[in-house]
């Protein structure tokens, strides 16, 4: 990550005494979302599992694919997922298409939104 996705990510607000831990929707990672569309967003064999692994061992999901990723089928995919495992996941901010919005593009200190809009007061 960036050290403003850091930033964004770590706000000790959100996070009090919970570890971070982040996961990639695709096998391949890029800070440039041109670099990541020619690598053709590849989904490796086991991305399934190191999210199901990563979730399975936390409190709270936290989503922040952004709107990059929106008009593919990965964040469908990943939705499903996390809805086979009963997980109601949360983003910094839903974008104005309901998408996760990527943590460079807000405020440090934002709070937590359910994926379903509701804003949910944390600590």
């Amino acid at each position: 990550m960036t050290p403003r996705c850091d930033a964004a990510l770590a706000s000790p607000r959100l996070w009090a005494t919970a570890p971070l831990e982040v996961v990639n929707l695709y096998a391949y990672v890029a800070t440039d979302p041109a670099e990541l569309r020619r690598a053709g967003y590849p989904v490796g064999c086991f991305n399934d599992r190191h999210i199901e692994a990563a979730v399975s061992e936390c409190e709270r999901v936290v989503l922040a694919w952004g709107v990059h990723a929106a008009r593919l089928e990965r964040p469908g995919e990943v939705l499903r997922l996390l809805q086979r495992m009963q997980v109601w996941p949360h983003c910094l901010r839903v974008t104005a298409s309901g998408h996760p919005e990527h943590p460079l593009r807000l405020p440090l200190g934002c709070g937590l939104v359910r994926i379903d809009g509701e804003v949910e007061e944390v600590g």
